[in-house]
């Protein structure tokens, strides 16, 4: 038993490479049998089929049967002559070589034959070297032509496959055009594809197109001692131009006799099966049978198909790792919808325990107002009492019990102060009245609220300036709101500004808001700590926390109080100048203060 070929023959590219697949057909037209006999004698002996006619409709009947690859006819005919013979001959076959062969040798009769669509013109007697190479010439050009038109023909349906099969990235709809547009490209029979299944030891046929009844489609096929599979897996492309040469490597009968013809096996390759290594491992193969044994049809299809293999491995690949992403994108929306779930949990169990915390923060500060305040009451009782009856006391016994009275009255207030604080910070307390907004005169307003401040200043050798527009209109704006914020801003400048430095207020006019600003020197706030100042119970770091006190709730109460405002605060601190400025509206609408019960700090 032969072996079947691993490797596809050569490919002939001599002057007679139509000849060693078949012998062209020369239609031969003449009326006059001798000439008939003398040329087909010639034709005969350089190796062409004849076919001989007597008269033009004759010619015409021979054509449909014999398909002649050129005609060589005789102009002067009874009946139809030649030259009408050739007129209906290009009408059915455009390309068809027509050698016009008479006697006739005026300019009249060669424009008519050449206007019929004849290919050339000899005159009788026949010179045979020149007829014989005119006759060549005629039918290798008629197959070059063919030849070009086929190529062309075939590259088209090549890009129409390969754009079929690069435009979609589902495997089954690659394949189901891919076997259906190279069985029409290469005229093939029969055209499948098979999946390796190593595991399985074993090929499935999971895709088919073809021109037999019978399918095949979900065959599997044996992998362990199977010469053709060997072959495959070793990257090797098996042909068989009959299958007949190889029964023994057919496991399926039936496909065997269906296809007897040549059949062709190309390797396919898909993505590595481990990400560490780059080169590709055998997917499948790609089969076109055909019916018949077809001379040359393998050497002139044999890189189109490599072609199309390859292109094949491309598109494999690429869907493979799209359907790698496509799971990958599942398993990551999973992940986020899993983690997702996780953190609205946390932030829930966040927001209760933040709820707790501001209850216990609003119990706690309003349990503690009532004793505090009772405390409050006490200290004054208790000094009246001690201070107004002074008879048993020392001078130096009477001073201590005054200062420690104070101390104690002092530090009631900062805990009556933190406790209030507590409360406006947890919107349990509102202001005594409900507040509407009222038109002020800022160049009297602020005298007389920053009359206090510019004293305490003083007394610590600070220096106060308060600088407003004479030309400054009136604001519409709650009064006391807007009092609480500046306090607690000046408080601040007084608190940590250093002797000999500056406390200035200044009011600037803008078309569309009002802005303050309170500046102090002398002192700068560090960039890392600029945006906390207004975080609750945040005070900047210092190496004496205890120096200047505090709760670290008044920033975040001013800035609770300018939502209240409808305006904005923002902090500048550099080169031991820190400023706070203060943005208000010209005119706070009525509703302004619904918004307390909303503010947020």
């Amino acid at each position: 038993m032969e072996q079947p070929q691993v490797q596809p023959p050569p490919v002939d590219t001599s002057e007679n490479q139509l000849a060693n697949f078949s012998s062209p057909t020369v239609l031969l037209v003449d009326d006059d049998p001798s000439t008939r006999r003398y040329l087909a004698h010639l034709l005969t002996h350089e190796g062409y089929q004849v076919v001989q006619a007597e008269d033009g409709e004759q010619a015409l009947a021979l054509y449909f049967q014999m398909q002649p690859q050129i005609v060589l006819l005789d102009a002067l005919m009874p009946g139809m002559d030649g030259f009408e013979c050739c007129r209906r001959l290009q009408l059915l076959d455009a390309d068809l070589p027509c050698l016009v062969i008479t006697c006739l040798d005026d300019q009249a009769s060669v424009d008519q034959a050449f206007a019929a669509g004849a290919s050339d013109y000899i005159t009788k007697p026949i010179h045979w070297p020149v007829m014989r190479q005119r006759i060549r010439h005629l039918i290798k050009a008629r197959q070059n032509l063919l030849n070009l038109r086929q190529q062309a023909a075939r590259e088209q349906a090549l890009n129409r496959v390969i754009r079929a099969i690069r435009t979609s990235l589902e495997l089954d709809q690659i394949f189901s055009v891919a076997t259906r547009e190279i069985c029409h490209l290469l005229e093939a029979d029969r055209v499948s594809i098979s999946r390796y299944q190593p595991q399985q030891q074993a090929w499935c046929i999971i895709c088919e197109y073809q021109t037999h009844p019978e399918g095949y489609l979900g065959c599997t096929l044996p992998d362990s001692d199977n010469p053709m599979a060997e072959l495959l897996k070793q990257g090797k492309v098996v042909t068989l131009e009959a299958v007949s040469q190889a029964q023994d490597w057919v496991y399926i009968p039936s496909m065997a006799k269906a296809y007897p013809g040549t059949w062709v096996l190309v390797p396919l390759y898909g993505g590595s099966e481990s990400s560490e290594s780059s080169s590709s491992t055998l997917w499948g193969s790609l089969c076109l049978q055909l019916k018949t044994v077809r001379p040359g049809w393998l050497a002139t299809s044999h890189d189109l198909i490599l072609s199309l293999a390859d292109h094949l491995s491309i598109a494999i690949q690429q869907a493979e790792l799209f359907q790698q992403i496509q799971e990958l994108n599942h398993t990551l929306e999973e992940k986020v919808k899993l983690r997702t779930a996780q953190l609205d949990r946390q932030v829930q169990e966040l927001q209760r325990l933040d709820q707790l915390k501001n209850d216990f923060l609003s119990t706690v500060s309003h349990e503690l107002r009532t004793p505090l305040s009772s405390i409050k009451m006490g200290i004054r009782l208790l000094s009246s009492a001690l201070l107004s009856d002074n008879d048993g006391l020392k001078p130096a016994d009477l001073e201590k019990v005054s200062r420690y009275l104070d101390i104690l009255n002092k530090e009631c207030e900062r805990e009556i102060k933190l406790v209030e604080d507590l409360l406006e910070l947890q919107q349990l307390q509102v202001l005594s009245s409900p507040q509407q907004p009222h038109w002020l005169d800022l160049k009297e307003w602020l005298p007389q609220i920053t009359e206090p401040f510019a004293e305490a200043a003083r007394s610590h050798n600070q220096i106060f300036s308060l600088e407003c527009p004479p030309d400054l209109p009136r604001i519409c704006t709650l009064p006391q709101v807007l009092q609480s914020v500046l306090t607690e801003l000046l408080q601040n400048a007084h608190k940590f500004t250093p002797p000999d430095q500056l406390i200035s207020l200044s009011v600037h006019n803008h078309p569309d808001s009002l802005e303050i600003q309170i500046l102090n020197t002398g002192v700068t706030i560090p960039p890392q700590e600029q945006e906390r100042v207004f975080d609750k119970f945040y005070r900047i770091p210092n190496a004496d926390p205890w120096r200047q006190g505090g709760t670290g709730l008044g920033l975040a109460l001013v800035r609770q109080r300018m939502a209240l405002l409808q305006g904005s605060i923002h902090l500048s601190s550099e080169a031991e100048h820190t400023c706070f400025a203060i943005r208000l509206p010209w005119v706070l609408p009525a509703s302004g203060q619904d918004k307390l019960a909303q503010a947020k700090v």
